[in-house]
């Protein structure tokens, strides 16, 4: 079960994890701060990425302007 939905682009764990990326961070910090398992994390940033919604620097994400934009909706 992914974050992103074609009906509704961002669920609520979609929210709780690319608001976990106010500040660059690893997908293990990421699952720290979530409480989801890592498998979960790592699978839901590659799918914000190809999305848009975050970019990956070396193994750090941080959510992407269009990302900032669905968390103001």
């Amino acid at each position: 079960m992914g974050c992103i939905d074609p009906n509704d682009p961002l669920s609520e764990a979609g929210k709780r994890l690319l608001g976990a990326l106010e500040v660059p961070r690893t997908a293990e910090e990421v699952r720290e701060l979530t409480g989801e398992p890592l498998f979960r994390v790592r699978y839901n940033l590659r799918e914000m990425v190809k999305a848009g919604l975050a970019t990956k620097d070396g193994e750090r994400y941080s959510v992407s302007e269009a990302g900032e934009k669905m968390l103001e909706r």
